[in-house]
């Protein structure tokens, strides 16, 4: 039987390295991450931001990740 398309995908991303991406990827890339940055310091202090830390923190679990924002640590589980 062949390889399942998770398999596929996974060979994919550990064969492709930085020289193997062209300019525009690079760039489009490093525009969304600066994007997803942005949305992320601006919005983090709303109020929707601030209700779902306080459910994560509320529902346990050891703090080990550094929320961006509200800059602060909470359990793996509220990443998701």
């Amino acid at each position: 039987m062949g390889k399942t398309i998770s398999q596929r995908l996974g060979e994919f991303i550990s064969d492709l390295g930085y020289d193997k991406l062209s300019t525009d990827v690079v760039r489009t890339a490093k525009l969304c991450v600066l994007d997803w940055l942005g949305s992320a310091i601006g919005g983090g202090s709303s109020r929707p931001v601030r209700m779902v830390a306080d459910v994560v923190r509320a529902l346990g679990g050891h703090p080990r990740g550094l929320a961006v924002p509200p800059h602060r640590t909470l359990p793996v589980a509220g990443y998701a």
